[in-house]
């Protein structure tokens, strides 16, 4: 048994540079810190068994700049360019969102640059999904002041290559897009940090509905951040930590995100998570989960955890249980996008009788109440102010 107590809180540097300290356990079981009393200071190491090596690495962040926050919608695509003699790794995006509340995002690449419209952002037109998380979205609709979107990302682009990526957003749960960017003038625009390139512009930056759509309006740049760290290849056998989950008790159907402890900057590195009803398994893959974070549902308790492999080593991370929420801790969040129509202006039903004149969008009634016989037949009778013929109510019933 060894444990490392570190705390290298003052681990970071200016100019957008970050310095991650990246653990590594090799298969001769050894643990061993290389000073560092530049970065490190102080920091205490207690070693209980042998030695492993540690090594750091300088995260960069390039940014665009320049540009208005004047539209949105559900994604938009950007080039990645590597112009270094070694391989990087994309970990981390932020970006902009015109919603509050949750929010899904994700991020998708393809291994050649887009060079006019992109056509579907899906697998079978070779785009690849390599990140989700669920959000807390800040509602932005005026400033290029972003949030995070996701970190802990694993994707690595060769020495040279040039990567097309994709980033999109949602209003959790749904399908309606919420991500902003911005509409610009035709031309080529490229920001540059750490010697590789952010490119946007015209024949690259398309905007659109969400994934697998074809994003076709032009040109429409991303309006965000992209961080990354020069990679070596992996060697030994990963040690992933724990598994961490967004949540400890999930709301059916309700999106939660499964990540690791232990960031793992290395190429040549293959995930897959799995399921389990026992802590003790039997353990199921999941389909299609083999990115370093996993965003999904679920209707059972379920305990996680990932399998991370190295040239056939495997190391597992530890197993979280997630459990499911009480109903009465499901409640969706309501938003409107609009208050000038389509308002429930009046709603009746056996002894209530409720208007409402407000103008503020969705407003909470709890305080009135009515009994609800067993075997009863009541009408519900609800009425719209501002509405359209095709309009339709719905009611839910929780008891």
């Amino acid at each position: 048994m060894r444990k490392l107590y570190a705390f290298p809180s003052s681990l970071l540097a200016s100019n957008n540079t970050r310095q991650n300290l990246l653990g590594f356990r090799h298969f001769i079981k050894t643990c061993e810190m290389q000073p560092t009393k530049n970065l490190l200071r102080p920091l205490f190491v207690l070693v209980l068994g042998l030695f492993s090596i540690l090594a750091v690495n300088a995260q960069t962040t390039i940014a665009t700049s320049g540009f208005l926050n004047n539209n949105g919608f559900g994604l938009t695509v950007f080039n990645f360019r590597n112009n270094n003699a070694s391989d990087v790794m994309i970990t981390d995006i932020a970006s902009i969102v015109s919603t509050s509340g949750g929010v899904d995002v994700k991020t998708f690449f393809k291994t050649s640059a887009i060079n006019g419209a992109p056509g579907a952002i899906s697998a079978a037109n070779g785009w690849t999904e390599f990140g989700s998380a669920t959000i807390t979205g800040i509602a932005n609709t005026t400033t290029t002041t972003t949030q995070p979107f996701m970190s802990g990302l694993t994707l690595v682009v060769p020495a040279g290559a040039t990567y097309g990526i994709a980033v999109q957003a949602a209003n959790a749960g749904s399908s309606t897009g919420c991500l902003r960017y911005s509409t610009v003038a035709a031309g080529t625009y490229t920001f540059s940090g750490g010697g590789c390139d952010v490119i946007t512009g015209s024949n690259v930056s398309y905007a659109g509905d969400i994934a697998p759509n074809a994003p076709t309006f032009t040109p429409r740049s991303f309006l965000g951040s992209v961080g990354f760290v020069s990679t070596a290849a992996c060697s030994g056998t990963p040690a992933p930590g724990n598994t961490i989950s967004s949540v400890t008790g999930a709301c059916p159907g309700t999106n939660f995100t499964l990540s690791l402890q232990n960031s793992l900057p290395f190429s040549g590195l293959t995930y897959q998570w799995q399921s389990a009803s026992s802590a003790s398994g039997p353990w199921t893959n999941i389909s299609g989960a083999t990115a370093s974070t996993l965003v999904t549902t679920q209707t059972n308790s379920t305990f996680y955890r990932c399998n991370v492999t190295c040239s056939g080593n495997t190391g597992t991370s530890t197993a979280v249980l997630v459990a499911m929420n009480l109903p009465v801790n499901c409640y969706c969040s309501a938003g409107a996008t609009s208050t000038s129509f389509e308002k429930i202006a009046r709603v009746r039903y056996n002894q209530i009788d409720n208007s409402s004149t407000s103008t503020a969008g969705y407003e909470n009634f709890l305080n009135i109440s009515t009994p609800a016989y067993l075997g009863a037949t009541s009408q519900i009778i609800i009425n719209l102010a501002g509405g359209f013929a095709a309009d339709q109510s719905q009611v839910w019933i929780d008891f």
